[in-house]
């Protein structure tokens, strides 16, 4: 609720919605889902390249085997 109002009040205002209702957000938060929300997107940044390697190499094994599949038809 408290994110909704902040949003609004900045869309009043002519600043950025999204910015003054993340901040909000995290205002109501209590101190346990806080350190939650920073272990997690401290987990997503740390794990953001691994999972974009995986992506790629799979990606390339996928373009090696469309391109012996169509090289031995």
């Amino acid at each position: 609720m408290k994110a909704a109002l902040a949003g609004l009040q900045a869309v009043l205002a002519g600043r950025n919605p999204v910015w003054a209702a993340i901040k909000g957000l995290v205002g109501g938060l209590s101190l346990e889902a806080k350190i939650g929300l920073v272990l997690v997107l401290s987990l997503g940044l740390l794990l953001g390249p691994v999972l974009l390697v995986v992506l790629l190499l799979a990606l390339l094994v996928a373009v090696v085997v469309a391109a012996v599949r169509t090289g031995t038809d």
